[in-house]
């Protein structure tokens, strides 16, 4: 957080450079394979991908785009959980939508999800993939998440 803090001109820049920092830092301090965040849309019927960081790789990619028609049981929990943390993502009744089409294909075993809370309202959502079986998250670990949602809230906020 005090690497985080120090680069600050870099972190607002501008929000994508935010996310792609941020992601990075959570990756090293959880020990994650993969870090992203998604921004929702305006009449939350989506979230879109504006960085997915794959460690193992120190590659950035993004642009994926997943519909709440499609994975209607996490955007619920979305809309009423604080935290979404399923230490086996797979069973996990918020996260087991993506069981075949995106947890199995890239062994993810458990996802920490914060929400980006920005002008009072949910305007994304950071995750955090442990690749693997299940894993059972800490609550430092969630404080740690929501540190990072901060970050990214700022930056969102002052691109205004």
């Amino acid at each position: 957080i005090v690497d985080l803090m120090s680069q600050r001109a870099l972190l607002l820049t501008s929000t994508q450079e935010t996310a792609k920092r941020v992601d990075e830092v959570a990756a090293s301090v959880l020990n994650v394979a993969r870090v992203s965040v998604w921004l929702r849309d305006v009449k939350a019927t989506k979230i879109t991908c504006i960085d997915l960081f794959q460690a193992g790789e120190t590659k950035h990619t993004a642009g994926l785009e997943l519909l709440a028609t499609d994975f209607a049981p996490y955007f619920e929990a979305l809309d009423t959980e604080s935290t979404i943390m399923a230490h086996d993502a797979v069973s996990d009744p918020r996260t087991r939508c993506f069981a075949k089409t995106y947890l199995a294909p890239l062994k993810i075993g458990a996802m920490l999800d914060v929400p980006i809370w920005a002008r009072s309202k949910m305007v994304g959502v950071i995750c955090h993939e442990h690749v693997g079986g299940p894993r059972t998250w800490t609550q430092d670990e969630e404080r740690f998440a929501y540190m990072m949602s901060s970050f990214l809230a700022l930056a969102i906020e002052r691109e205004g």
